[in-house]
């Protein structure tokens, strides 16, 4: 029996380690989210509301926890879809265990959080506060819509994969 042929070796180089498709992205999105959603649960503390009285009088500025109702549920929200995002990053990790349909509500949370305070915030942006004539809207507010946006549509996207 005539001896099997080999095949000659080719030399080992190294080659660079190759990356589960998909994997990094959602890593980074879920810290975006959680990023996103800190922000959004601080917001409401930065200056929302401003009055404009002219160059006479002094300016003064009103943040959104102190002025509205609607901005402190917004700290509750942000707090809400940032205990999602951290919950999703977690278990993404494998230091918690959540299961399959708890992970899937862990997911959920964060957008729908988000959105709801993307709601409030927009409401509290068009129906300014009583006695609102002298008042105009202070750059907090805009960092509020901002990371409200941010939140949801990463956490919609989480959610989507």
């Amino acid at each position: 029996m005539p001896p099997m042929s080999r095949r000659p070796r080719r030399p080992r180089f190294p080659t660079p380690r190759r990356r589960t498709p998909g994997a990094a992205p959602r890593a980074g999105l879920r810290a975006v989210a959680l990023l996103a959603a800190g922000v959004l649960a601080f917001s409401p503390f930065l200056p929302w509301y401003s009055t404009d009285l002219g160059a006479v009088f002094t300016e003064g500025s009103a943040s959104g926890w102190s002025a509205t109702l609607p901005a402190q549920f917004v700290v509750l929200l942000g707090a809400l879809a940032a205990t999602g995002a951290a919950l999703m990053a977690l278990d993404q990790k494998d230091l918690l265990d959540l299961g399959p349909e708890a992970s899937r509500i862990a997911a959920a949370i964060t957008p729908l959080a988000g959105f709801t305070a993307l709601v409030l915030i927009a409401f509290r942006a068009i129906a300014l506060p009583e006695d609102s004539e002298f008042l105009t809207l202070d750059w907090g507010i805009y960092v509020a819509v901002g990371s409200a946006v941010l939140t949801t549509a990463t956490g919609w996207m989480l959610l989507a994969r």
